[in-house]
């Protein structure tokens, strides 16, 4: 059973700090990095500090490197003289499979994307073997992205969670409910049992937690929700859903129920602590106290709503009310990529300019957004979210002494500001390295490539890409 959360002290202002923590034993390796940022305490960065892991994946110390004379000498040293090491990124909200619909249809409003374009191609193209090789991809592209966790939502959940064992990365995997037939399930009944089967397939597992994921309140029924909150308290489990995305969606479901979404969801129990709520644009403030006060997370995907011009999430609002917000990119057909620098980026500027408030949203609070913030939508922030001594070793290393992010007066603001996925050099999950100076170790790069190629050319000559663009033939 996964534990809810550990309460963990807070710091006021940020401190460049020389704090230690006991020696452990059975260290594998030992990290020393110009810089760590453990998230946890807030508003801390530890100077010239090593990180110790132990043999079973998880953190031993955080320790002045000047100390380290207390560990053997033969315990391996990683130097980053010019990094800091962070935790891994969380990317709160996405659907990797859907790697290959990357630019399939751009610059169109939600209903006609979905209904004109992503679901007929999806009808016509999704398999086992298209979630296998998506996946494939998208672990290749957040493991480079510095994401060690992902929240999923789709078909054939099996699939990403083969890709995901094979990549080391960690993943949230929710298998998606609709109310119509799809490839996946052919009924109510066909989806709850199939989704039920994979949670009870991976409950033992160390980096893998299937879930139920009910895609909106406008595609699921009342009972299938009723149904999906009974697996969800029976085996402790997170879960997502796209609410308020558009006014659109408020809309019709006045019309439909005679009360907003949220309101419907509240009736049936599922506004709770358990729920990640996608996207979340159209929110007034009796909702937002309504998330608040029920534990609800939010799951703010600032470059997806924008891009279809979905809206804008009242984050400063969420946050000020004390609801958890974390960040996801949404997929690929909608973002278009998995990079969560980006967002983080993103989230901070529209706060900035939709409150007229340049202090909205600042460096540390988009970090922790991006990292503690997700862990906690998926109630595992007493594993992972932060760098301290017992959780798991699900970090990143990020150059800062590069042309694009020296010098860095407060390392924080480059690390947002100024760098990108690109900085990027090192990924560790559970201990384990999973790229190691920009190389990657447990995915192929160019296979996942060649990978894409080949479904394109196939999604090309099967269906009807949405290309604004003439070509001139040569």
């Amino acid at each position: 059973r996964r534990t809810r959360k550990s309460k963990i002290s807070k710091t006021g202002t940020r401190k460049y700090s020389n704090s230690t923590n006991k020696t452990r034993n059975e260290a594998a390796y030992i990290i020393s990095a110009k810089w760590i940022l453990p998230i946890i305490p807030e508003n801390t960065l530890y100077t010239n500090h090593s990180l110790v892991v132990n043999t079973n994946g998880t953190i031993a110390d955080i320790i002045p490197t000047k100390n380290l004379n207390k560990y053997p000498a033969h315990i391996p040293r990683i130097r980053k003289s010019d990094h800091i090491l962070m935790p891994g990124l969380v990317n709160a909200h996405t659907h990797v499979p859907m790697a290959a619909l990357r630019g399939v249809a751009d610059d169109l409003p939600l209903d006609a994307w979905l209904e004109d374009h992503i679901f007929p191609i999806e009808k016509e193209h999704v398999s086992p073997e298209f979630v296998r090789d998506g996946s494939k991809v998208a672990m290749a592209e957040m493991i480079k992205s510095g994401t060690t966790c992902f929240n999923d939502m789709y078909f054939f959940g099996d699939e990403t969670a083969k890709q995901v064992d094979i990549a080391g990365i960690r993943g949230v995997i929710g298998s998606t409910l609709f109310t119509f037939p799809t490839l996946w399930a052919k009924n109510d009944k066909d989806y709850l049992d199939k989704s039920v089967e994979l949670v009870e397939k991976y409950l033992d597992h160390p980096r893998i937690t299937m879930t139920i994921a009910p895609h909106s309140p406008y595609n699921v029924s009342d009972q299938q929700f009723k149904d999906t909150l009974k697996m969800v308290r029976k085996y402790d489990l997170p879960f997502p859903i796209h609410i308020h995305e558009t006014d659109k969606e408020v809309i019709e479901s006045i019309k439909t129920y005679g009360k907003r979404p949220i309101a419907r969801l509240n009736e049936l129990g599922i506004i709770n602590d358990h729920l990640t709520a996608v996207h979340c644009t159209q929110l007034d403030d009796q909702e937002i106290d309504l998330l608040a006060k029920n534990g609800t997370s939010v799951a703010h995907c600032p470059e997806s709503n924008c891009k279809l011009a979905s809206g804008v999430s009242p984050v400063s609002k969420l946050l000020e009310r004390g609801v958890n917000v974390c960040l996801g990119t949404d997929g690929v057909a909608a973002n278009n990529d998995l990079d969560m620098f980006g967002e983080m980026r993103a989230a901070s500027l529209i706060s900035k300019v939709v409150n007229n408030n340049p202090k909205n949203l600042d460096a540390f609070t988009v970090l922790k957004m991006a990292t503690y913030n997700g862990a906690k939508a998926l109630r595992m922030e007493d594993k992972i979210g932060s760098l301290q001594v017992g959780k798991q070793a699900d970090l990143i290393s990020v150059r800062l002494n590069c042309l694009f992010t020296a010098p860095s007066y407060d390392p924080l603001t480059p690390l947002v500001w100024s760098a990108s996925r690109k900085n990027i050099e090192d990924v560790w999950v559970a201990g384990k390295i999973l790229m190691r100076n920009g190389e990657l170790i447990t995915v192929d790069e160019e296979d996942a490539v060649s990978t894409l190629k080949e479904w394109g050319a196939t999604i090309e000559s099967t269906s009807s890409p949405a290309i604004k663009i003439k070509y001139v033939k040569g």
